[in-house]
């Protein structure tokens, strides 16, 4: 699968996810949006026993986040120790594994993601097309073209993530662009109308 492939369908469910949420302004507030789901989000120091419980320890000193499923039970592991706005876009990244259902690995206690690092194209497609869909749920294309922001500082503080999500995010902003933005879709006419008073005042 290519890369704009990923990103069309990554990009599909992150409209999905703004238009069935309400969301009307930014910064998304993502661990309520994944509690929406079904989803705890958890500190690696918070839930520390129950990584311990999975024999997930070592797991966790390998990525700056991972979601686990037990059963009908989901949960979102990160890294307190990284910076908010990091934190932010680990979450949203591993609700987008939810969502788009990418496979997991089997564990001894149940199922868990591998991965979770800054926004990169060398990586696997699923860990692209998870980035893909936090890009746009926290960075919406429409909602940044219509402000008219396209700077990394603008976009890292507008949508308070870190200054290598926001990088990654102008680069495929421009891209698009470049390429030519093509006609909105209704499900991100309608992420527009939700947003419409928030762009007014930005």
């Amino acid at each position: 699968m290519d890369y704009s492939q990923i990103y069309i369908r990554a990009r599909s469910a992150a409209w999905m996810t703004l238009v069935k949420s309400n969301i009307k302004r930014l910064p998304i507030h993502i661990r309520p949006l994944a509690r929406s789901y079904g989803i705890q989000c958890m500190t690696y120091e918070t839930g520390a026993k129950i990584i311990e419980a999975l024999g997930l320890k070592e797991h966790s000193q390998k990525t700056d986040g991972f979601t686990v499923c037990v059963g009908e039970r989901k949960l979102i592991f990160y890294n307190e120790e990284r910076e908010r706005a990091r934190r932010r876009w680990v979450i949203a990244h591993e609700l987008g594994h939810h969502l788009l259902q990418h496979p997991m690995v089997k564990g001894d206690n149940g199922y868990y993601t591998l991965l979770n690092e800054e926004p990169s194209y060398y990586i696997t497609e699923d860990e692209q097309e998870a980035n893909a869909y936090a890009a746009e749920v926290l960075a919406p294309f429409i909602v940044l073209f219509c402000c008219d922001v396209f700077e990394t500082g603008n976009i890292s503080e507008l949508c308070d993530i870190s200054v290598t999500s926001a990088e990654f995010r102008r680069a495929s902003l421009l891209s698009a662009m470049n390429n030519g933005v093509s006609a909105a879709t209704e499900l991100e006419l309608m992420v527009l109308q939700q947003f419409a008073e928030y762009i007014d005042e930005v």
